[in-house]
């Protein structure tokens, strides 16, 4: 490394005179030629000013409302200086024989702008008017833009200070009588000037009123009169009439140039503030219109236009054509400031930057690692031209100073003289190498810029609660770097994008280019500085130097400290923690797994299935010793796993950590209010979980470096298990098989599916899956029966024969699922519904019971958990012994023509039952047709029907029994019931005639002749004894002959009936005809009278045999009706009396009798003859 001093490498003087601050309002010729002599046009610079130089050269040729300019920036990238030296040149303003327009352009590399300041400069003749509106002392916070640029205008051109003596000034210009006044001011007061007069306030309103009384007497009564008028007329000041004055007055006072209002921090002003940004949006627009390019507006802000617009959220309509108003938007980028740097203060000499390329070169691999930060944001790459142009600065350090310059400026630390980024880096830079305690000047070649120099630089600009603080540091700190750790920490504070970490720390601490990085010397600080409470670390890992109320929150939480019995409580939960996921494995190929359950010193902290007991060793044992009593102890504790882990001071370190942030959390954390206290429970809820964290890590690590043990002796584990889960994992996989030796008994997981099938199959030879790999099922006699000799079988039917009121299912399930077994729920159940099938069990639920599968309300007593878990299980001897069944089974086949395999009731009960429903449905549906019939036998289908109910209603031994009672009574009846089921079905009809033709429409009709043979009534005789017989299903043929015999007889006798009425009515209507008085009438009227006669033929067709028999009596009386009716429609005109010969003479008579018949009948005509009648003799 060269001995040569950083100051050698430079090109020019490195301690000439920089100004900090620059002023927009400087008038000072030597300074502010100066700051233009030194001003650097970066490349974004001179694109920016270009556009706006541009823009203001073509508003001669093209007049427009264009003439607003916003140049944003962010904090210290220059904007304005931008605005400052724009205006300036603008305005061409004299600087000591030199324009300050070609100043500028001696400094511009972009011949363009040169070329555009000389237009601007022959062409355009302007005033600049240039101020500061944030740090103008006679500017209200609250005044409105427009009156505070009037005043400008107004103090710019010459008027008073004063808006009411400014306005009688223009007032009497106007009427020429300013030199009147001029005149009676110099008499009132002699020696006195009126230029200098009208700039003090209070002094010019009472001269100014005193001289209009001597001018205006007539108006002004007395010298105060003036005075009071005034105050009582405001000046009326607009936007708009702002425009019209500025346009009025420039033309009076400077005929011929134009004007350019140049307004710095207007951003920082009007922001936030609606009608502050109305204000400016209507100048603007004033200005715009009324000037028409003559008079232009340049403002900066921090902030661009568009950012300002969308604060605010009310009235954006109107507020976002303030960016139209606005066309010329320069943003002056904070990367220019490194540029700027660099060529102000840093610039090197050509053997310079050859040193410092060589230098680079050398160390960069290393001077890269060591200077890299871990940052939020993207900071400049180190190079070797970045680093020779900025050193002894590394090109990150300049963003980072930025960034720790705008944090103070928002702290509210740093002074009012604190200024932009861009001169105060510049300073920096300077005083970073000249300042003569923190200055590398005369450094060797090599040292860097640390954080803890820009630090003792700025300390001026810092909170005193912060300076205090450190400057304690060098009396209660003795580490070395103490003094420069908690510095840069407090730097770094002030930088959100920069994390304050023990990393980062060391890097802004680097001190030389060839040196080691100082990360564990900086840990080993922040660690004497943490325990002595003089800087606070953040649960993110950060530092920070705490403010008082944070040091009371650390003293608080340092008095914590945590018992016995809370020391163990927060172990338990850091192992709870730990056992996550739950540390487990399975037997019998993923069939069923086991899940390790904590114990922690006596307390189940986790429940599971296999016992895993951790013993903390202390440390007042040998891990070995403590091994040796546990091994001896899980002799006797069988089947349960003990986990001995060795001390840890850094574990116990770690959970009083836990304790003291979870207790001070629990003390301050309810009564936190202020943001400041909130904050402080927010940050110490993180720390709490990092610490958690930390613990859990720790107490991993001594598991894994502990020993496990199971029934005597050690599990073998991998060298280096990943996890204290992973570690517990091995040991299970290895222990489960020692623990539960029975396991392959019922190494099955039966799916809901199987365990169905088998409790409603009716073969057990077709079952696959879990009964076949158990082989629960065996050959006898032929049949597939199940085997109940099987050991798991054997295992369970024994456990429930211990009781003889039996077992739950759910205490089957506990006992079976644990150690020697280990079987699933679903294997426990599938086991017991197997001894249920066998008839070996009853089930008993909700006081119903069973034996046996074959009633379906056996099945959801072992499909759904909760019911198996609350069924009662008890062993069952059977009822019923293996001959009966077969004998049954035997019977069944005769019947049903199926043969049921096995000697247990169970299945052949399923099948009777099965065959029950078919038999009872056939036996009803066939009673129910002969009813309306009423054949014969229904009382015995009836009686064979609740025989067959019998077998469906009982369990499977009571069935069989049933059966074997019943059976043959009721395969008679049933096969009686099919023959009479094919009958009804084919010849119901016929069935339906034969009952009709002994029925009294049709017997009891032919019953009533007289000439009846015997041979019909033998017929009759014999069909009603066929239809009574049992067995007339079988003597449908010789029913239907007798059936037609009958109906034949019937059809015959009434066909004569109604011939013979057919013959009557036609003797009728010919007496009728003959009758006296028809012939008279009209065809119509005879038709009418025959028309009854002739209906009483077609009444006969829907007569029965009786009736048709009655028809011919009646037809007497119908006719002597109509003969009546005929002689009333053929003699209307007299009265016609009747006598009925039949009437006089109802016997026989003979010759002898003859003179008497016809004597009553003269005797009769003469009475009605003598009434004046005429006589109709019937």
């Amino acid at each position: 490394m060269t001995t040569q001093a950083i100051r050698e490498l430079f090109s020019g003087r490195i301690d000439r005179k920089i100004e900090e601050v620059i002023k927009v309002d400087q008038d000072d010729v030597a300074i502010v030629r100066q700051e233009i002599d030194e001003y650097i046009l970066t490349e974004s610079i001179e694109r920016n000013m270009l556009r706006v130089l541009e823009g203001y050269r073509q508003s001669v040729n093209q007049p427009s409302e264009a003439i607003a300019i916003w140049v944003a920036g962010f904090f210290g990238a220059g904007k304005s200086s931008f605005a400052k030296y724009v205006g300036l040149a603008i305005s061409n303003r004299d600087l000591g024989g030199e324009s300050a327009g070609d100043l500028l352009a001696q400094r511009a590399n972009n011949l363009q702008i040169k070329a555009l300041l000389g237009a601007i400069k022959e062409q355009i003749p302007t005033e600049s008017i240039i101020f500061d509106v944030s740090a103008d002392r006679n500017v209200n916070a609250s005044e409105a833009l427009t009156k505070i640029l009037y005043r400008k205008l107004l103090d710019h051109l010459g008027y008073s200070s004063s808006l009411e003596v400014a306005e009688l000034e223009i007032e009497l210009e106007e009427q020429g009588r300013i030199q009147d006044f001029l005149a009676a001011f110099a008499e009132l007061y002699p020696g006195e000037e009126w230029s200098i007069v009208k700039t003090r306030l209070m002094q010019a309103v009472g001269r100014t009123s005193a001289v209009m009384h001597r001018l205006e007497p007539q108006t002004y009564a007395n010298e105060k009169s003036w005075i009071d008028y005034a105050r009582s007329t405001a000046v009326p000041i607009s936007p708009a009439s702002l425009a019209e004055r500025t346009i009025a007055l420039m033309g009076r006072r400077h005929p011929g140039k134009q004007l350019m209002f140049v307004v710095d921090e207007v951003g920082q002003y009007v922001a936030r503030d609606i009608q502050k940004m109305l204000d400016l949006q209507a100048i603007v627009q004033q200005l715009g219109i009324k000037g028409r390019g003559k008079v232009w507006v340049m403002v900066t802000s921090q902030e661009k236009l568009s950012d300002v617009v969308g604060y605010l959220d009310d009235n954006r309509t109107e507020l976002a054509r303030l960016q139209d108003r606005f066309p010329y938007k320069p943003v002056l980028e904070p990367s220019d400031i490194a540029e700027v740097t660099s060529r102000r203060v840093l610039g090197k000499s050509a053997k310079g930057e050859v040193t410092l390329q060589e230098l680079f070169q050398q160390h960069q691999g290393r001077l890269a690692t060591h200077t890299k930060l871990d940052t939020k944001i993207r900071l400049p790459e180190l190079g070797s031209k970045g680093f020779a142009d900025l050193y002894p600065l590394l090109p990150y350090q300049i963003e980072l100073i930025i960034q720790v310059v705008s944090g103070l400026r928002l702290s509210g630390g740093a002074s009012k003289q604190f200024g932009g980024a861009n001169r105060a880096i510049i300073k920096l830079a300077q005083e970073l190498l000249t300042n003569p305690q923190s200055g590398l000047a005369d450094q060797p070649v090599g040292a860097l810029v640390t954080l803890d120099r820009v630090y003792d630089l700025q300390s001026n600009n810092i909170d005193s609660q912060y300076r205090s603080k450190i400057s304690d540091i060098s009396t209660k700190a003795s580490h070395p770097l103490a003094v420069p750790v908690a510095k840069a920490i407090c730097l770094l504070q002030f930088v959100d994008q920069v994390p304050a970490t023990e990393r980062n720390v060391a890097v802004v601490l680097h001190p030389r280019v060839d040196a080691d990085s100082l990360e564990s010397e900086v840990q080993e600080a922040c660690r004497h500085l943490a325990e002595r409470n003089l800087i606070r670390k953040a649960a993110d890992g950060t530092y920070k130097i705490p403010t008082p109320q944070e040091e009371d929150w650390e003293q608080t939480r340092n008095q914590q400290a945590p018992s016995v019995p809370e020391r163990s409580a927060l172990l338990a939960d850091a192992l709870k923690l730990t056992w996550e996921p739950v540390p487990s494995a399975a037997l019998g190929a993923g069939v069923k797994t086991f899940k390790a359950a904590l114990n922690f010193r006596g307390s189940e902290v986790l429940k599971g299935d296999v016992p895993v007991k951790v013993e903390q060793v202390d440390g007042s044992e040998l891990l070995e010793d403590r091994v040796e009593q546990l091994r001896q102890l899980s002799q006797k504790e069988t089947n349960t796993f003990f986990w001995a882990m060795r001390a840890s001071p850094e574990l116990d370190r770690t959970l009083g950590e836990w304790f003291r942030s979870q207790k001070v959390i629990d003390l301050k954390g309810r009564d936190a209010s202020d943001k400041g206290q909130v904050q402080l429970v927010s940050e110490e809820r993180r720390k709490l979980d990092g610490f958690r964290k930390e613990a859990c890590r720790l107490l991993e690590q001594s598991l894994i470096h502990g020993k496990i043990l199971l029934n005597g002796g050690p599990c073998e584990l991998t060298a280096n298990p990943a996890s204290a889960v992973d570690a517990m994992r091995e040991a299970l996989k290895e222990g489960l098989g020692k623990i539960y030796e029975r396991f392959s008994d019922a190494e099955v997981s039966p799916s809901g599916d199987e365990l169905t099938k088998l409790l409603s199959a009716d073969n057990l030879k077709g079952l696959t899956g879990s009964i076949e790999k158990l082989r629960l099922c065996k050959e006898e006699g032929g049949q597939w029966v199940i085997d109940t000799n099987r050991p798991a079988l054997q295992a369970v039917l024994s456990r429930i024969q211990l009781k003889t009121a039996g077992l739950s299912g759910k205490e089957l399930a506990d006992h079976f699922g644990d150690a020697p077994y280990g079987w699933t729920l679903d294997a426990v159940k599938f086991l017991v519904g197997a001894l249920q099938v066998a008839g070996k069990l009853k089930a008993t639920h909700n006081a119903q019971s069973f034996v046996g599968s074959a009633n379906p309300q056996v099945r959801p007593l072992f499909t759904n958990n909760s019911t198996f878990r609350a069924t009662l299980f008890a062993a069952y001897k059977s009822g019923v012994t293996p001959e009966e069944v077969l004998e049954a089974s035997q019977l069944f086949q005769k019947i049903a023509g199926k043969t049921v395999p096995g000697v247990q009731p169970g299945p052949l009960a399923r099948e009777i039952r099965a065959t029950a429903v078919a038999v009872n449905a056939e036996l009803n549906s066939v009673s129910r047709g002969m009813a309306p019939l009423q054949l014969p036998g229904i009382d015995a289908l009836e009686q064979a029907s609740e025989q067959v109910s019998t077998w469906q209603d009982n369990n499977d031994e009571e069935v069989v029994k049933a059966f074997r009672s019943s059976a043959e009574a009721v395969k008679e009846a049933w096969q009686r019931a099919k023959g009479i089921k094919e009958v009804l079905e084919a010849r119901s009809e016929d069935l339906r005639r034969a009952r009709s033709a002994l029925s009294p429409q049709i017997w009891g009709q032919l019953q009533e002749e007289t000439d009846l043979s015997d041979d019909l009534q033998k017929v009759q005789a014999t069909l009603a004894d066929r239809l009574q017989a049992p067995s007339f299903y079988e003597k449908l043929a010789e029913i239907d002959q007798l059936t037609s015999k009958l109906e034949v007889a019937y059809a015959q006798r009434r066909c004569e009936a109604l011939e013979e009425l057919s013959s009557q009515v036609e003797q009728r209507i010919a007496e009728l005809e003959q009758s006296p008085g028809f012939s008279a009438l009209e065809p119509e009227k005879q038709q009418q009278l025959r028309a009854p006669l002739e209906q009483k033929t077609s009444d006969g067709e829907g007569l029965d045999l009786v009736r048709l028999r009655d028809q011919p009596a009646m037809l007497e009386g119908l006719l002597r009706q109509q003969e009546q009716i005929a002689q009333k429609w053929a003699f209307p005109e007299q009265e016609v009396s009747t006598v009925n010969v039949r009437d006089l003479c109802r016997e026989p008579f003979d010759a002898a009798g003859l003179d008497d018949v016809l004597s009553r009948i003269r005797q009769r005509c003469e009475e009605e003859l003598g009434n004046d009648r005429k006589v109709l003799l019937q």
